[in-house]
């Protein structure tokens, strides 16, 4: 534009109609080839970012859904939110943004240096030489600008954690009137975050005003020296005009190669992090893959700390037998679930052997162990979906198989009761179903997947009496399936059909047997037994 112009006013001041016509038409056609070149430039541009967006937030959650169980719970699921949240929209508007604007950028400094040198080299080599000075701007800044962006995406995500965990206790703010505390807490975070935006605010800002400032005074350093060689009749006001305009084409694209470099610098901590979820691989020793076990679990000499001071089992030595039901009870902190997470493969940092049948499951990844083992807890999570969905979890099976199942576990009355069919759709987290309801849903899920061993973790937890009874009478009656259920209820009925139960205390194994026998011992489950009936 800037050498239309110039051939523009030249053509006028020499008073040659026919070449200002001429200019005229050229320049329509010039905006007419930069109006198509645009628009396809912001197309190339719209496709590029959506595929990239897509590619990004696709190899996260691959990365993610493969983790372990143990990884996945290294953060919370607020952090998890804020990266596909936050993070990749900061990546998207301070990192593929910039790359393209500079890219862009690039193009249009190239050329308008070179129809500068062609009007006049001397004052365009100068001009491109200190055009360059705002280069040195990213070494001040380009650090802290990282630094002070990586805290404010921590912010976000401690933000996010707060968030996240003021609404899923929303019943008990509002059962025990938190809500002071809870605004000042909130208040609090939130204002720790603002400090931190407005840092990074500051941070970028200053950049800004240097290269700015740099910038302007570029501006002004050539159009003086211009007007210099228009006195020495070097060039002619066209030119002048045209180094004028070619500047703000030099200046401004060399100033948004910085800005744009500034802005990768800033979001380096968050690539960092994002790159470390990304290629994290889960640790998997696994030498001797199983399917299934086929005799028993063994656990010989078991013992866990937590942390020094926290001992969790101590020497613990059981055997769970293939196709017979287990009852593991005790008081709560007794080291009931911690027991169950190791046969899990939670945890590795264990004195001691468990071995599934001839197998040490050290020699096992946690994907063999979840082909083998089913785990309920009390919070069973339902997907938005049908109930048909939620049971066979998209998979394909046959419908005598499913409709089998149904029947073992007694759904078929509830969508009875409902008055409809698998097509039934659930709402958030099965919320349109009962606590019982949801746990055979659950129990259906894992016999539909052909799980011959089955472990609930405090599963009717949360149940009414009967809805207790029904689903603990459904366990102990499930044929050819082994069972290890950590209850809190101690029902004679229930308790009675069980192969064995187990009694923990303090993290130690205290007392083993059937019903009746422990009852007979009048020792520490006959006292837990007489307690709660």
């Amino acid at each position: 534009m800037a050498w239309f112009l110039k051939e523009t006013l030249d053509a006028s001041l020499s008073g040659n109609k026919n070449e200002l016509i001429k200019m005229a038409i050229e320049i329509v056609i010039f905006i007419a080839f930069y109006s198509l070149i645009s628009w396809f430039t912001r197309t190339v541009k719209a496709f590029y970012i959506s595929k990239i967006m897509y590619s990004i937030k696709q190899d996260l959650m691959k990365s993610i859904i493969n983790f372990n169980i143990k990884d996945f719970f290294t953060r919370s699921s607020a952090d998890y939110i804020s990266v596909f949240n936050n993070d990749i929209k900061m990546l998207e508007d301070k990192y593929f943004n910039s790359i393209l604007l500079m890219f862009r950028s690039s193009v249009i400094l190239i050329v308008s240096m070179a129809i500068m040198i062609y009007i006049q080299p001397i004052v365009s080599v100068i001009a491109v030489i200190l055009s360059f000075f705002p280069i040195i701007i990213p070494k001040f800044y380009g650090k802290k600008l990282s630094q002070v962006n990586g805290v404010f995406s921590e912010g976000l995500k401690k933000y996010n954690r707060v968030i996240d965990d003021i609404f899923n206790g929303f019943e008990v703010v509002k059962g025990y009137k938190m809500e002071p505390y809870i605004l000042e807490k909130h208040g609090k975070e939130n204002e720790e975050l603002e400090i931190y935006r407005k840092n990074a605010g500051i941070k970028k800002a200053n950049a800004d005003v240097l290269t700015n400032l740099i910038a302007v005074g570029i501006q002004f350093a050539v159009f003086v020296l211009s007007g210099f060689f228009v006195i020495m009749d070097k060039i002619s006001a066209g030119d002048v005009l045209a180094i004028t305009q070619l500047m703000n084409k030099v200046v401004n694209p060399v100033f948004d190669i910085i800005d744009g470099f500034n802005n990768i610098q800033s979001v380096k901590e968050i690539e960092k992090n994002m790159l470390e979820i990304i290629n994290k691989k889960s640790e998997c020793t696994e030498t001797r893959p199983i399917n299934e076990v086929n005799k028993k679990i063994i656990l010989k000499n078991i013992t866990y700390t937590y942390s020094e001071t926290d001992q969790g089992l101590k020497n613990i030595s059981l055997e769970f037998e293939k196709g017979k039901k287990y009852a593991i009870v005790g008081e709560s902190g007794s080291g009931k679930s911690t027991l169950i997470k190791l046969i899990l493969g939670y945890f590795d940092n264990y004195k001691g052997d468990i071995y599934f049948d001839d197998v040490n499951i050290r020699e096992l990844s946690q994907e063999s162990i979840f082909n083998i083992i089913s785990v309920m807890t009390q919070r069973v999570y339902m997907f938005e979906d049908t109930i048909k969905h939620n049971i066979t979890l998209h998979k394909n099976y046959l419908d005598d198989e499913l409709e089998n199942i149904i029947l073992m576990v007694g759904l078929d009355k509830t969508l009875a009761m409902k008055e409809s069919d698998l097509t039934y759709f659930l709402k958030r987290n099965g919320e349109n179903l009962s606590g019982g309801e949801r746990q055979k849903v659950a129990i259906a899920r894992a016999l539909l997947n052909n799980k011959k061993w089955l472990v609930f973790d405090e599963a009717t937890a949360g149940l009414d009496n009967e809805a207790l009874y029904q689903i603990e009478n459904l366990i102990v009656n499930l044929p050819d399936i082994t069972c290890l259920t950590i209850t809190h209820r101690y029902n004679h009925d229930i308790l009675s059909k069980y192969d064995k139960i187990f009694v923990m205390k303090e993290g130690e194994l205290v007392e083993s047997g059937r019903f009746d026998e422990l009852m007979s011992k009048k020792g520490i489950f006959y006292n837990l037994y007489s307690l709660q009936t």
